[in-house]
């Protein structure tokens, strides 16, 4: 069995959202959490201060309880959690959405369907884990989906996942026959990130990819120099540690139906 766990960047007036989560093996869940707790722990002794948790924005501009840790040694940080991930051999999935290709689209009935910036993006993640999963055999192919608390979205996310639109099946070859999105458990969940520590590193994939697509676009600019450069160093990191792009955009999709996400994508996480 697997869980993914999401979280996302870019609800505010920010022009790119990213939905992004941590697909994780059930049999390896509890090393890892031990793991993301000692560090949490580690950080609240260079603080001076309990933090239970990692806000990826706050630590990285180094508000409130990280200012006193410095830049390098902040990136330091950023840099030995990308270490620690790559080595737990978790697999990342991730959609993004350019806010402003999502208004100029609304009048497609597919995004009517969808609903909002974050629907779009949590439903393509969720399109490329059956995707991915579907292949495998007997439990290793059930997966569960952990999200962070979103209260506006949850309701209606919940009954997409039930009743998805008929043409998402082709997004992930559907077989005549099997029900749509059949490696899924029960519905999605949604959690507090302070109590399901895996939802932060979430947040921090889906802070740097966001980030990275805003830089490389010329939607944001730099606070420092170099800071480009090293904020795509992290991406391409991230996309080394992502499941393969067949899964995320299918070359062959029926009256193409699929390319609606890669449409909305920003043209810096295409691959």
């Amino acid at each position: 069995m697997k869980f993914c766990y999401f979280d996302e960047s870019g609800m505010g007036d920010e022009p790119v959202l990213v939905v992004a989560g941590i697909d994780v093996d059930a049999s390896r869940m509890r090393s890892t959490r031990k793991d993301w707790a000692d560090f949490l722990e580690s950080l609240s002794g260079r603080t001076g201060r309990p933090i239970s948790e990692f806000h990826t924005r706050n630590f990285y501009r180094g508000n409130r309880l990280s200012r006193t840790i410095d830049g390098t040694e902040r990136a330091e940080v950023i840099s030995a959690i990308l270490d620690w991930l790559s080595s737990r051999r978790h697999r990342i999935t991730f959609s993004a959405v350019l806010k402003s290709r999502f208004e100029k689209m609304r009048p497609d009935n597919r995004l009517k369907e969808l609903g909002t910036p974050w629907s779009a993006a949590a439903f393509h993640c969720v399109l490329t884990l059956q995707k991915a999963h579907q292949g495998l055999k007997g439990s290793r192919r059930q997966t569960v989906l952990v999200f962070d608390r979103e209260v506006a979205e949850e309701d209606r996310f919940s009954v997409l996942i039930k009743e998805p639109p008929e043409w998402s099946g082709a997004c992930y070859g559907l077989s005549p026959g099997s029900s749509p999105l059949d490696t899924l458990l029960e519905a999605p969940l949604f959690a507090d990130s302070r109590l399901v520590l895996l939802i932060q590193v979430a947040d921090m994939v889906a802070y740097l990819l966001r980030f990275h697509a805003e830089l490389e676009e010329g939607l944001s600019g730099e606070s420092y120099p170099g800071e480009r450069e090293q904020i795509s160093e992290w991406a391409v990191r991230i996309f080394g540690m992502s499941l393969p792009g067949k899964f995320r955009y299918p070359d062959r999709c029926p009256d193409g139906d699929c390319s609606l996400f890669w449409e909305l994508a920003p043209e810096t996480l295409r691959r």
